[in-house]
């Protein structure tokens, strides 16, 4: 049951992207009536919360005028999807049969799988366990070489459902195979929720298998993790499993059992605890059921009685037959060790009746052994053997169930052997297929590369055969060539004669030349003194320049050093040492960002008045440790570095009361300014969509806060104005003159 409440916790938010998305989706349908993905998506939505309204879509969309056969796949298997939810499960078998032969014909393997997995929680539902199984691992076999976006999930599912259904075949090995395979699937997808359904699931396995300790190991796994997401919903049923788990352990070592009840009894009061933080007031039956039991070993017969009849108060309520009638047993079985054999004759005569109406046959069998033995004591035979009578042929039918069951379990396992044993045949063919079709390749790919040898073999004569052709053009070029040298031998020693004359008559040109060179270097000579001249004049021009520049940073800087002073000493009189450092940092840090700006713009006292508060703005978002958005809307102004330095303080103390106090755990956060000039005065508005400025605030008083007070001494230095006010947040209007 427990199990079961934590599935259905973890189901919704497997749909969770696509309910979000469900009014874009359906505007878009009415958008773009021809956007068939995005009626899937509503359909697939729809298929679990409403079914008849994703029925009335699919059979729309099965009307349209030459659908493709995935249309039909998925339409159909949507179809089948809402006729499961409304209970309707041969209908529902119907439609999945239906959807299968188009995702085939489509080559679709994702819908194939799909389809299976669905129709296998039909098969579920019906009790065909064995159909079941071979569907799912059919859909495993599709998913595994394919690409998917989904395919991921789908497979993380599929391996859960198989844990469950090899249980259900008493195949527990296999079952906690499957989980363990299902925990690398969630863990590939970063799903912390699922990852802690597996280790429910795999405590269940471990515990059902009687060893207990991997089962508590798993237990406490999934309570941790779920602790580290806060996923609280699945902790108090991890809690309650792992205490049941406890229990039965005592059961089986009785060597140990009072440190096991111990056990039992504080993860009990974990428990509780947790219901308290968590303010919950109504408890489940089988919790003070199992809190009876409990007492019950410890002797405490009174206060596992109360329990008892708390459990059966609640059962009774919630219409849960099966735990009602073991409680009820359960009490009487209290009151025969606390030896109050009456009572204990009235609750086992109740639980009679209702094991008989629940068809527990097991739990009937057990109380038909407890009445005998209790009337046989109290000296009643005659009833004593009517139960012995009712209690044997019982327990002969449960033994021949059992080996029945027992049976079908060993066919369930031969069957699935064969499977697997044709599976891995089909695999070994496969392989053997795949090697011929290697062997084969590579035989071709010998006999190409054998041809290309005998090619390069008849291209290598041809080459020769044009070599000697060229070795004997080459000779006859090379005769032709030497008679060539000769002939320009000649012509070169004619051509020297030639070049000494003109030698003789270019060294007469290059005398004149240099005259000419020597009096044009002597006018160049002169140029180059005067324009180093000039550079020079142009270099102690700029170094004055820069000097006064420095002159007026060393200034800036003394000014800002004797305010930080004045801050410092102001605010130690009113705020706490730890609140100072951090506000100070922040205020250091603007008058620091200022005087960079200042040296990087290369003018005297000025910098941009946007290009600051958007340098600030930014440090500010980064550094205050919370989500908090700071929208600047500035123009681009040159203003002198007093007024800037006072602008900037003001940002900052505005935007640190807000970020302190305006916004809470809020996630969408927000804080604007507004900057407007015009030739006297600039205009600041500092607004913020926060809790609001508290009723009666009023700037003008004398306040505690230091930063107010400040931000007030600023605006007078400057003969401006501030007014303070609520505009869907904390809303401040700040006037500076320009001087």
């Amino acid at each position: 049951m427990r199990f079961l409440l934590l599935v259905v916790l973890l189901f919704p938010q497997l749909l969770y992207s696509q309910r979000v998305n469900l009014d874009s989706l359906q505007k878009e349908v009415k958008k773009n009536p021809e956007n068939l993905s995005a009626k899937f998506k509503v359909a697939e939505v729809f298929m679990n919360s409403k079914p008849d309204s994703a029925i009335a879509m699919m059979n729309r969309m099965l009307l349209l005028k030459n659908p493709h056969d995935t249309v039909f796949g998925k339409s159909y298997n949507i179809l089948g999807n809402s006729y499961n939810t409304k209970n309707k499960l041969d209908t529902a078998e119907y439609y999945f049969g239906l959807a299968t032969p188009y995702f085939v014909r489509a080559q679709h393997y994702y819908g194939q799988a799909v389809v299976l997995y669905n129709h296998a929680g039909v098969k579920r539902q019906k009790g065909q366990f064995a159909s079941a199984l071979e569907m799912l691992v059919s859909a495993e076999k599709f998913l595994l070489p394919i690409q998917h976006e989904r395919k991921n999930l789908l497979l993380l599912l599929i391996y859960q459902n198989l844990a469950e259904n090899y249980k259900n075949f008493g195949l527990f090995d296999k079952s906690i195979e499957q989980y363990y395979k299902a925990e690398k699937k969630a863990e590939e997808l970063n799903d912390k929720s699922q990852v802690v359904a597996v280790y429910n699931g795999l405590g269940r396995m471990f515990t059902q298998t009687g060893d207990f300790q991997k089962g508590i190991a798993h237990y406490k796994k999934g309570v941790d993790l779920a602790k580290a997401i806060s996923y609280k919903a699945a902790i108090p049923t991890l809690i309650f499993n792992m205490a049941s788990t406890y229990f039965q352990y005592s059961l089986y070592d009785s060597s140990r059992r009072s440190l096991l009840l111990d056990s039992t009894e504080f993860i009990i009061m974990q428990l509780d605890q947790l219901y308290a933080e968590q303010r919950i007031t109504s408890k489940e039956g089988t919790y003070y059921t199992l809190m009876g039991q409990v007492s019950q070993y410890r002797k405490n017969y009174a206060r596992a009685i109360n329990y008892y009849d708390s459990a059966i108060i609640i059962t009774q309520k919630t219409k849960m037959g099966g735990d009602l009638a073991k409680a009820v047993a359960s009490k009487g079985d209290a009151y025969e060790k606390a030896g109050d054999i009456p009572n204990a004759f009235t609750y086992y005569l109740k639980a009679l009746d209702m094991f008989k109406a629940n068809g527990a046959k097991n739990d009937l069998k057990q109380l038909y052994y407890h009445l005998a033995k209790l009337y046989f004591n109290t000296g009643d035979y005659t009833s004593a053997a009517t139960y012995y009578d009712l209690y044997y042929p019982l327990m002969n039918e449960l033994i021949n169930e059992e080996k029945i069951r027992v049976t079908k379990q060993f066919e369930a396992k031969y069957e699935l052997s064969e499977k697997e044993a044709k599976i891995q045949q089909q695999q070994n063919e496969i392989k053997d297929k795949q090697q011929r079709y290697e062997i084969a390749q590579q035989e071709f790919r010998i006999s190409g590369q054998l041809a290309e040898l005998e090619s390069k073999n008849q291209k290598l004569q041809l080459l020769y055969k044009e070599k000697e052709v060229a070795d004997k053009e080459s000779k006859l070029f090379r005769q032709a060539q030497e008679n060539q040298l000769r002939e320009k031998n000649q012509l070169v020693a004619a051509s020297i004669r030639e070049a000494t004359i003109q030698k003789q008559q270019g060294e007469i040109k290059v005398e004149k030349q240099k005259n000419i060179l020597l009096v044009t270097g002597s006018a160049f000579a002169v140029l180059v003194v005067l324009l180093l001249g000039w550079l020079n004049t142009n270099i102690r021009r700029q170094k004055k320049q820069i000097e006064v520049q420095k002159q007026e940073i060393l200034h800036n800087n003394r000014n800002s050093i004797q305010q930080l002073i004045s801050i410092f000493s102001r605010q130690s009189e009113t705020e706490g040492l730890k609140e100072n450092s951090v506000a100070n940092q922040e205020r250091l840090y603007t008058l620091n960002l200022l005087n960079k700006l200042l040296y990087e713009s290369g003018e005297n006292n000025q910098a941009d008045l946007r290009e600051y508060l958007t340098q600030l703005t930014n440090a500010k978002e980064i550094g205050s440790g919370k989500t908090v958005k700071i929208e600047l809307d500035s123009p681009s102004l040159k203003l002198k570095s007093n007024l800037l330095k006072d602008i900037g303080l003001i940002v900052n103390e505005l935007t640190t009361n807000a970020i302190k106090y305006a916004f809470g755990n809020s996630p969408d956060s927000k804080i604007a300014i507004h900057v407007r000039n015009d030739e006297q005065m600039i205009m600041l508005k500092i607004m913020d969509n926060g809790t609001g400025l508290p009723e009666g605030f009023d700037l003008g008083q004398k306040r505690n806060s230091f930063g107010l007070e400040f931000v007030n001494d600023l605006v007078q230095q400057h003969h401006g104005s501030i007014r303070s006010y609520n505009n869907g947040g904390g809303c401040f209007d700040i006037s500076l003159k320009i001087r």
